[in-house]
């Protein structure tokens, strides 16, 4: 069930300052589905499944966002759950 629901990746980045431009940054970058923002995160969907990070992390640093934290989003049985059931899987 969880690989059925993790087609893609969720990372949370946290930014020192300017959140809402690292956010316009993100959205016009191919290969991310959706950017939101969460308790002070900003959350990348990824079309993809990876856990490779650097081209997020370059492209952040080289429009001068310092990153305070990276990582990704678990997948648990309720989460996978709750997708499931929501029908956001096929």
């Amino acid at each position: 069930m969880l690989q059925r629901v993790k087609s893609g990746t969720k990372v949370h980045i946290r930014v020192t300052e300017q959140q809402d431009l690292a956010i316009t940054l993100l959205q016009r970058v191919s290969g991310i589905r959706s950017v939101t923002q969460d308790n002070g995160a900003i959350i990348v969907d990824l079309e993809k499944q990876t856990h490779d990070f650097t081209p997020l992390t370059k492209l952040l640093i080289k429009n001068n966002f310092k990153i305070r934290e990276i990582k990704e989003e678990p997948v648990n049985l309720e989460t996978a759950f709750m997708q499931l059931t929501k029908g956001m899987v096929q």
